[in-house]
């Protein structure tokens, strides 16, 4: 039986969009302003930006405003984690961190245990830090418990 071996290589050498898909599925898709659970007003794909300007009440868009935000969000945050990454990583890898930082933000990843865990390759003891995550405003949501046992079965399986 032949084993397969993750194929990883620097975070700048992987195309943000590959991760998008995964985004939106945990972010969801809302072209209303609406308030997250950290009581944050937020838009399209968990945006909190449009066009440099915090989004406010009342703010609207399309589809297409969304997708490209999202886009636009995913090449930002993957320079962001390339700046703290110094291993390569596989895709599966690349695709869990960019939706952990998308969600997080930058200034928690870069503290965190898990990017101390994966720039001393110990790449599956990162996976699981994934899950220390689940809590917003102080409480822990069981949608936020989802999505992390979602980027760490990927993180790990890819």
């Amino acid at each position: 039986m032949a084993t397969s071996k993750k194929v990883r290589k620097s975070v700048s050498a992987w195309n943000p969009s590959l991760a998008a898909p995964f985004v939106a599925k945990h972010e969801g898709l809302k072209l209303e302003a609406y308030k997250c659970p950290a009581g944050e007003w937020t838009i399209g794909y968990g945006n909190t930006r449009i066009n440099g300007r915090e989004v406010r009440a009342g703010d609207r868009i399309t589809k297409a405003e969304a997708e490209a935000m999202l886009k636009q969000e995913c090449a930002r945050v993957r320079s962001q984690i390339a700046d703290s990454v110094h291993v390569p990583v596989s895709l599966g890898e690349f695709t869990a961190l960019v939706d952990f930082v998308y969600n997080i933000g930058i200034g928690g990843f870069r503290r965190s245990t898990l990017l101390k865990k994966l720039n001393a390759a110990r790449y599956v003891d990162a996976g699981y830090e994934f899950l220390k995550w689940k809590y917003a405003a102080g409480k822990e949501l069981p949608g936020l418990v989802l999505r992390r046992e979602d980027e760490k079965k990927l993180f790990i399986e890819g």
